[in-house]
């Protein structure tokens, strides 16, 4: 079904102008018509829509791919740093093995974070296990040494 709707034009609006009768003149005009005069409008309406809305998309996955970034960097940032507190503990370890041979290891904090020093004793042969901690995040050494009087021989140092 059409729709229509009808329009009075004036054909002759001058009532001074000779041979004027004033008729009013009916045209018919489609509704679908008065719409599609201005197609490029429409089209440019359309267009910055779409534009705007795969802008916004890109936007937020860009967000959430550093978002994503920020915690693996601060994850990264945080293990080198218990790493570093872990390998402080171990150096303190073999320190003060080296003044005092019957050490048997304790808890220290280094830094922001805290470590807890293990020493297994088999003769001269020690084992030290150092385990620290800042947060959730946790490293463990594990060094075999061997005692020579005030000298100190590493046999391994490994992460476990």
């Amino acid at each position: 079904m059409i729709n229509y709707f009808k329009t009075k034009i004036m054909i002759n609006s001058d009532p001074n102008e000779p041979n004027s009768d004033n008729s009013d003149v009916i045209r018919v005009i489609r509704i679908a018509d008065i719409f599609n005069k201005d197609k490029r409008g429409a089209a440019a309406l359309l267009t910055v829509i779409i534009v705007g809305v795969t802008s916004l998309i890109l936007a937020y996955s860009a967000s959430i791919l550093s978002m994503g970034e920020l915690e693996m960097g601060y994850g990264s940032q945080k293990g080198s740093e218990t790493a570093s507190v872990a390998d402080g503990c171990a150096e303190e370890a073999m320190q003060r093995l080296r003044m005092d041979s019957s050490y048997a290891g304790g808890i220290l904090n280094v830094g922001s974070g805290s470590c807890i020093i293990g020493i297994e004793s088999n003769g001269n042969d020690r084992v030290v296990t150092a385990t620290a901690s800042i947060g959730n995040n946790y490293k463990i050494f594990q060094i075999n040494l061997t005692l020579n009087g005030s000298s100190i021989v590493i046999n391994s140092w490994q992460e476990i």
